[in-house]
């Protein structure tokens, strides 16, 4: 795992999702993208856009080798955001992986 690398971290209550930052001992510095929180067997989406550190056991890679739904749920976070060059990236890496 290195900077850059999106990332998956799940928790009890919710599960993080977002890119390295920093890696410090035995902590992953996340820049958090989308939290999905668990409450109730219901699931809350929420898109933030700030860091925090998480145990490096909690963090597992989340794969350069996204699936095409990965893709999508990466380019409707791309919309909200009103992220216009992002949107642009992803859906061309969407076109070109078929």
């Amino acid at each position: 795992m290195q900077y850059g690398d999106w990332i998956k971290a799940t928790l009890p209550n919710r599960r993080v999702f977002g890119y390295v930052t920093n890696i410090i001992d035995k902590y992953v510095y996340v820049r958090k993208v989308k939290i999905i929180y668990l409450h109730n067997l219901e699931t809350v989406n929420i898109y933030e856009d700030n860091q925090s550190a998480y145990p490096i056991d909690n963090v597992k890679f989340w794969g350069n080798s996204l699936l095409s739904n990965d893709y999508t749920e990466l380019i409707n976070i791309a919309i909200d955001r009103k992220d216009e060059a992002w949107f642009h990236e992803l859906a061309g890496r969407l076109i070109s992986n078929g």
